[in-house]
């Protein structure tokens, strides 16, 4: 038989449970430190990732290559969001391990707290459980930095998109201005005659203009019966339009705009640029961008110009290097003046 009671008694009952909790809140506070410290580990290798973690292998000397510097933007391109990924992944399990740990922390420094009331040798238990606890609580300050990073690397991510996005976008743009300045050379001839015959002596379809310099639409139809048109497609930008621009200058100052408008339309600037471009090259003459442009202008290559009688007749398509040659596009101008003066 036990020498101990069968039902203790409830001082003895009371100085067990405090015990307990003593205890408790001693291995919650172990527990919840073992925790922040895995988390604090997962957190320095976001920053310094071990090598065992870190994505891509390390350089090997080798035979020179003549690819190598492809390979080496191909790697550096897809290195850098994989190692974004893995530094998101272990702030993730930081942050989670972090939390739990604060939790723990903060549930035995109320039982650390409940237990210093004893008077015997648990209360050292109580103190003990309730420091380490306090301790653990700290992971919750890891786990608010972490997520603070964690938004930091997804903002990095997107500014780097953005960026990527711009480059395609700039590429975009040199090629389609590669495209105007190889193209209308090259085809100058065929097209010029694709559009005499498709074009030359049908009615111009009408085209809403907002020219940059001043400002206010022109409606390409109104023009009809008050004064024949010079509508030009180019690029500001483009070497291959520069020739026809410099003639219109001079056409736009040797003939009145009341006897003939020179209107040029840019499809592949934006309209803050035209306005700089048109600035800095002193343009005069009413340039500015299309309102939902239709054939023949909407694919016509830079530079094209329509001749457009003052009866709103296509009389002359010129595309490319024919449209730079100044004494043919003169003789257009005068004539389309003349013709107007006759009615």
């Amino acid at each position: 038989m036990s020498d101990e009671p069968a039902n203790p008694e409830p001082g003895t009952r009371k100085k067990r449970a405090r015990s307990a909790r003593a205890f408790t809140s001693l291995l919650l506070g172990i527990f919840g430190i073992l925790l922040g410290g895995g988390a604090a580990l997962l957190h320095h290798w976001h920053k310094h990732p071990p090598s065992f973690m870190q994505v891509g292998k390390p350089a090997q000397k080798s035979e020179p290559n003549p690819n190598a510097p492809l390979q080496e933007l191909l790697q550096q391109k897809t290195k850098a969001p994989l190692q974004r990924g893995l530094s998101s992944t272990l702030l993730g399990f930081s942050t989670g391990m972090a939390v739990l740990g604060g939790i723990i922390g903060a549930i035995g420094l109320i039982m650390g707290v409940l237990s210093l009331r004893l008077d015997d040798t648990e209360r050292g238990k109580a103190w003990s459980g309730t420091l380490l606890s306090f301790i653990a609580i700290l992971a919750w300050g890891l786990a608010g930095w972490n997520v603070i990073l964690d938004i930091r690397l997804k903002q990095q991510a997107i500014n780097d998109i953005g960026k990527e996005f711009a480059n395609y976008t700039n590429i975009l743009d040199k090629a389609f201005n590669m495209a105007d300045d190889l193209l209308p050379g090259v085809r100058a001839g065929q097209d010029t005659v694709i559009f005499e015959s498709e074009w030359r002596g049908k009615k111009a379809p009408d085209l809403r203009v907002q020219p940059v310099n001043p400002r206010g639409d022109v409606l390409l139809s109104e023009q009809r019966d008050v004064r024949p048109v010079l509508l030009v497609i180019l690029n500001t930008q483009s070497v291959s339009c520069q020739p026809v621009i410099d003639l219109l200058k001079e056409l736009h100052r040797d003939i009145p705009a009341s006897d003939l408008l020179i209107l040029a339309v840019s499809h592949r600037e934006e309209p803050a640029a035209l306005t700089a471009a048109v600035q800095a090259q002193g343009i005069r003459f009413l340039t500015g961008k299309a309102d939902s442009p239709v054939e023949p202008y909407k694919d016509a290559l830079s530079p094209t110009v329509f001749a457009i009688d003052h009866t709103g007749v296509i009389k002359k398509a010129l595309v490319g290097n024919d449209a730079a040659k100044a004494d043919i596009l003169r003789a257009i101008a005068r004539g389309l003046v003349d013709s107007a003066k006759r009615r």
